[in-house]
């Protein structure tokens, strides 16, 4: 048993002199272990940080992000509306330019309706001129002597005078109510004019009578220059008692 014991104690003492020189190294390991523990726990705080600190941008980059989208829906919100409001403005464009169009075919064929009327009342000028004419003559030649005419014919055209007096004038009132009609739907071509009978609202007996001495004017007009027309030219018939010496004297 005492060799036994001493066998063990001598092999403890050995083992104790083969750990000896290692004792060093546990030391420095363990000093090693601990700065590495206390250099994790500063990472580990130093990382959570870190952490916080990204956790804060991305919070906040969540909420530019928001409000760029928000920024860009409505943006692209306000591109379709520009969108709609070019086809409407080229809608439109184009309607105005065939509404011109028309308006400038319609007024065309007025003007060439109001340019017939006008042609057709220079024919009504010349056709009262040509009633006139032998009116004129009969009375410039009983001024000056007996004269050769029929007198039936002169008393058939002052029979018809009066009516193409008042139908010329009937002609050019209509001429003048389509060119006030023509110029009033040109302003205002959205505007829908109709003819009526008779007098329009507002208009009193005074102003047609206004309208008809207007007439009569024009009319005294017309007779003047068809006696002004006559006037200047020698109407007496030609014979042996007028010869060209008299009707030097006479002018």
């Amino acid at each position: 048993i005492v060799n036994r014991i001493h066998l063990r104690n001598e092999a403890k003492m050995a083992t104790l002199e083969r750990l000896v020189p290692h004792l060093g190294t546990l030391e420095a390991t363990r000093n090693q272990l601990h700065e590495a523990k206390e250099l994790a726990r500063k990472n580990e705080h130093d990382l959570r940080n870190r952490i916080a600190d990204l956790q804060e941008s991305n919070f906040e980059l969540s909420g530019s992000s928001k409000v760029q989208a928000a920024k860009i829906s409505q943006l692209e919100k306000q591109i379709r509306t520009l969108e709609n409001d070019r086809a409407e403005l080229a809608r439109q464009r184009d309607l105005a330019l065939k509404e011109v169009e028309d308006h400038k075919i319609k007024s065309q064929a007025q003007f060439d309706v109001l340019v017939g009327k006008i042609k057709k009342l220079e024919g009504a000028r010349d056709e009262v001129a040509n009633v006139a004419a032998p009116i004129v003559q009969a009375m410039f030649l009983n001024n000056n002597g007996p004269s050769t005419l029929d007198a039936s014919e002169i008393f058939d055209k002052l029979r018809v005078a009066s009516d193409i007096y008042f139908k010329n004038i009937k002609e050019a009132g209509s001429m003048g109510a389509s060119m006030a009609l023509a110029m009033t739907k040109s302003l205002y071509p959205r505007v829908d004019i109709d003819a009526i009978d008779g007098f329009a609202d507002g208009t009193s007996e005074e102003a047609a009578l206004d309208l008809i001495s207007n007439a009569q004017k024009a009319a005294d007009k017309i007779a003047a220059d068809v006696v002004e027309r006559f006037q200047d030219n020698d109407l007496r018939p030609t014979g042996p008692e007028n010869s060209d010496d008299e009707k030097t004297d006479t002018n």
